[in-house]
C-alpha cells in the first residue's frame, strides 16, 4: 500500500469515527449542558420539551407506554434520548411529569416522559427546529400545558406557566383587557401563546382559559378572563417575590381567585432599581446550553455579546430587557 493510498484510507477511517461520535452527540448533550429533558419551544408552536442542549423531543403515537416500536429505518430517523446505563434522567425544575427509561433490544437506555418513550428527528439542524412535528400524523412534540397547578410552603397552592414559574393577575385589568404596557409588561411579561393557538390546562386547573390580543398583536392568556403574568424577580420554580407587590399584584389560585397576603419576598417595586446580578444570571440562564468554561473563555467585545445573547433568547433563553442587559455588561466586562 502506497502512502497515499494509506493516508486516503486513514482519513476516511477518521471520517467515519467523527460521523460516528456525531450521531452520539444528542445523549451525550442531553446529560452533559442541562438536565436530560427541559422546557424550550418556538414562535409557531409554543412551548415544548427538549433536551439539555435545546434540541426538540418527539413522541410516536404508534408507541405505547413502557413500549418503543420504532427500530430498523424508523430509528434510523428518529433516534432515541438515551442515558448511559445505571443513570437517572433529570428533568427541569417545574415541569410537570415523570421521567422514566426502558431499556431497548439493543441495550440502550431511552428515556421516557410520562411512560412514553422520546426521540430526535433527525432533520432537525438546531434548537428551536421542530420540523418532525406531526410527521406521517403519527410524531408529534411534547407540549406541557400553558397552566398548571404550582405553589410553595408559604402560600399554598397557585397558577404556575409551562416552565414552572408563577403566574399573576393584576388588579387594575379589566375582564379581557389588559393595562401593563412598556415598562410595567418589561417587569411583568405577559403570558403569551402563539397566535391562534389555544391555552391548555394542566390537572387540577379547574378555570376558564382563554386569549386576549394585546395591542401589539400578540396573545395573552387569561383565566377566568383576567390576563396572566409573569414577575421579573421570580428566579425559579416556586418564587412568588410578586406577591401582593403595589397592593395590586396577586398569584392566583387553582379556582381562579386573587389569592392575598403579605408579601412573598422582600422584592418588591421598590427594588428594582437595584443592579440585577449579571454573573448569577449567567449561572442561572446560560448554563443551560453552554458550560461555565466555554462562556467565561470566551472572549467578545459587547457587540459581539449583544449578538450572542440575542441569539440565546431567539432559541429559547429566558431573559426580559433589563435581565438582557445585566448579562450583557457582565459579560462585556469579563
Amino acid at each position: 500500500m502506497s502512502r497515499r493510498t494509506a493516508f486516503v484510507a486513514l482519513f476516511f477511517v477518521a471520517a467515519i469515527a467523527l460521523a460516528a461520535i456525531a450521531i452520539g452527540l444528542p445523549s451525550a448533550r442531553a446529560q452533559d449542558m442541562g438536565p436530560t429533558v427541559q422546557w424550550g419551544g418556538n414562535e409557531e408552536l409554543g412551548a415544548f420539551l427538549v433536551d439539555g442542549a435545546g434540541m426538540t423531543l418527539y413522541v410516536f403515537a404508534n408507541d405505547t407506554p413502557g413500549v418503543s416500536n420504532c427500530s430498523g429505518d424508523c430509528l434510523a430517523n428518529w433516534p432515541a434520548l438515551t442515558v448511559e446505563a445505571g443513570s437517572e434522567p433529570t428533568l427541569q425544575p417545574g415541569l410537570a411529569g415523570t421521567l422514566g427509561t426502558i431499556t431497548r433490544d439493543d441495550g440502550a437506555v431511552q428515556v421516557t416522559f410520562n411512560d412514553m418513550p422520546l426521540y430526535y428527528w433527525i432533520n432537525d439542524m438546531g434548537p428551536g427546529d421542530a420540523t418532525g412535528q406531526n410527521v406521517n400524523e403519527v410524531w408529534f412534540v411534547v407540549q406541557p400545558p400553558t397552566v398548571a397547578v404550582g405553589g410553595n410552603d408559604e402560600l399554598g397552592p397557585f397558577l404556575v406557566g409551562p416552565d414552572g414559574m408563577t403566574l399573576y393577575l393584576f388588579t387594575n385589568d379589566t375582564a379581557g383587557v389588559s393595562a401593563c404596557y412598556d415598562d410595567c409588561a418589561v417587569r411583568w411579561p405577559p403570558l403569551l401563546v402563539p397566535a391562534g393557538q389555544q391555552p391548555t390546562a394542566g390537572e387540577g386547573v379547574t378555570g376558564a382559559l382563554g386569549v386576549t390580543e394585546r395591542t401589539d398583536g400578540t396573545s395573552q392568556v387569561t383565566y377566568n378572563d383576567m390576563p396572566l403574568y409573569y414577575w421579573i424577580r421570580d428566579v425559579v420554580p416556586g418564587d412568588a417575590t410578586g406577591q401582593n407587590v403595589g397592593e395590586v399584584w396577586f398569584v392566583v389560585s387553582p379556582e381562579g381567585t386573587m389569592m392575598e397576603g403579605e408579601t412573598s419576598g422582600d422584592m418588591g417595586e421598590e427594588s428594582m432599581g437595584a443592579m440585577l446580578d449579571g454573573n448569577a444570571l449567567v449561572a442561572e440562564r446560560c448554563t443551560v446550553c453552554h458550560t461555565r468554561d466555554r462562556i467565561d473563555a470566551a472572549s467578545k467585545d459587547q457587540a459581539g455579546w449583544e449578538a450572542t445573547v440575542d441569539r440565546m433568547i431567539g432559541h429559547g433563553a429566558q431573559l426580559n430587557a433589563d435581565e438582557r442587559a445585566a448579562v450583557i455588561a457582565y459579560l462585556s466586562s469579563q
